[in-house]
Formats: structure tokens, C-alpha cells, sequence
């Protein structure tokens, strides 16, 4: 498909409801279920140490300290996380479409959140490898290998990589927007 047509396509009106409403559930993830299903986890054993662990030593040493509970709310916890990548996903990706078409005065800059617009969909793909990863990680904590932990690892940095400058961009795109609007 090529970039251009997302100017056009979808209408502004379906646009804007996907942003809005992604937007609505991706706060409600981020503000309330992850925090919420966390507390069960101690301090250093969380799902960012997962994230941070680098190692099999490391990851080792996380899952010694889970009980089966734990285990249990960290399976839980990454099936919510396989719907908010498919949410943020879409979020990012509906803002930064309705950005371009809001910059539509400026054809370099229009390009260059078309480009971005890949950013989104990178960083839900990068999530998903980790999510496998972890998995097979949770589902095999006796003998899994570390090739698991550097995979799941690596994808959650460079999910960030991609995930961050889109909502940056989102951000700073609505601003110069709304200033644009008001002259």
C-alpha cells in the first residue's frame, strides 16, 4: 500500500474515533490494569525487571522468587499486553495519519509522518517477538535458554525505540497543529 493513500483513506471521522477510543484504552491499560496486576510482584521482580534482566542468571534469579501466583499474574499480565500492543498499535498509528493530514500545508513534513507512521506498527511487531519470547520463558522456566531472555530483552529496547518518537511526535504534530489553527 503505499503511504500517500492514507491522506484520504480512511475518512477523518473513523480516524478520529480509532484515535480517540484507543487512546481512552490504552490510558485505562497503562494508568490502571498494569499498575494493578503488578502489586503482586516485590520491588526488583516486576515485570521491568523481565524487561531489564539480560541474562539467564538474572531471569533465574526473578523467577526463584515468584510464587506460583506470581507466575500465574505474569502469564495474565502479558495476555493483556498482547491486546494493549494491538491498541497502542492502532493509536499510534491513527495519530500519527491524522497528524500528517492536520500538516497538510507542508508536503516535507506531511512525508515524514507517513514514514513515521511505520514507527507504530515496528514497535507493536518488536512487542509481539517479545511476548514469544517471554513466553516461552513462563512456560518453560526449568530449561529455557538464554538466546529467550537476550531475544525478549532486545525486543522491549527496541520496541521503545520505535514506540517513544511516535508518541513524541503525536504530542509535538498536535501542538504545531493547534498553533497553526490559531493564527
Amino acid at each position: 500500500m503505499k503511504l500517500d493513500t492514507l491522506l484520504e483513506k480512511p475518512k477523518d471521522k473513523i480516524l478520529w474515533i480509532l484515535f480517540a477510543v484507543t487512546l481512552v484504552l490504552f490510558l485505562v491499560l497503562f494508568l490502571g490494569v498494569f499498575p494493578l496486576l503488578s502489586t503482586v510482584f516485590p520491588p526488583g521482580y516486576d515485570l521491568m525487571a523481565v524487561k531489564n534482566a539480560w541474562t539467564k542468571a538474572k531471569m533465574d534469579l526473578i523467577l526463584a522468587a515468584w510464587t506460583p501466583l506470581m507466575l500465574e499474574t505474569m502469564i495474565i499480565l502479558h495476555v493483556v499486553d498482547f491486546f494493549f500492543m494491538a491498541v497502542y498499535g492502532i493509536f499510534l498509528a491513527s495519530g500519527l495519519i491524522l497528524v500528517a493530514r492536520k500538516l497538510g500545508q507542508s508536503e516535507k513534513l506531511q512525508k515524514f509522518y507517513l514514514i513515521a507512521f511505520n514507527f507504530s506498527w515496528i514497535a507493536a511487531l518488536l512487542d509481539v517477538i517479545e511476548g514469544i519470547f517471554l513466553y516461552s520463558i513462563f512456560f518453560n522456566t526449568a530449561s529455557y535458554s538464554e538466546l529467550s531472555v537476550i531475544g525478549a530483552n532486545l525486543s522491549a529496547m527496541m520496541c521503545l525505540i520505535f514506540f517513544y518518537p511516535s508518541l513524541i511526535l503525536i504530542l509535538i504534530g498536535f501542538i504545531v497543529a493547534y498553533i497553526k489553527n490559531r493564527k
